[in-house]
C-alpha cells in the first residue's frame, strides 16, 4: 500500500481534535523544512542602545550602606 494511501486511511480515523494536531505538526515540520532551504536568514533587527545615565536618580542607597553591621562585630578587629 502506498505512504499517502496509508496515511489518508490513518486519518480519516481520527477525531477533528486530533486531526488538528496532526496538520499543526506537518506545517510546523514544513515551515522548518523551508527554512532550512533559505540559505540567507532574516537579519535581526539591532537592538536599541541604552544611554548612559539613563537610570540617573532610579537608584539610591542607605546613608549607612557601608557601616560595619552590629553582628559582625565580634569578628572585626
Amino acid at each position: 500500500m502506498a505512504t499517502e494511501q496509508l496515511f489518508f486511511q490513518k486519518f480519516s480515523l481520527l477525531t477533528a481534535e486530533q486531526k488538528a494536531a496532526v496538520l499543526l505538526v506537518i506545517e510546523t515540520f514544513l515551515g522548518a523544512k523551508s527554512q532550512k532551504q533559505n540559505k540567507f536568514p532574516e537579519p535581526t533587527p539591532a537592538k536599541k542602545r541604552r544611554a548612559y545615565g539613563s537610570l540617573k536618580g532610579k537608584i539610591s542607597m542607605a546613608p549607612d550602606f557601608d557601616a560595619p553591621l552590629e553582628e559582625m562585630k565580634e569578628y572585626m578587629y
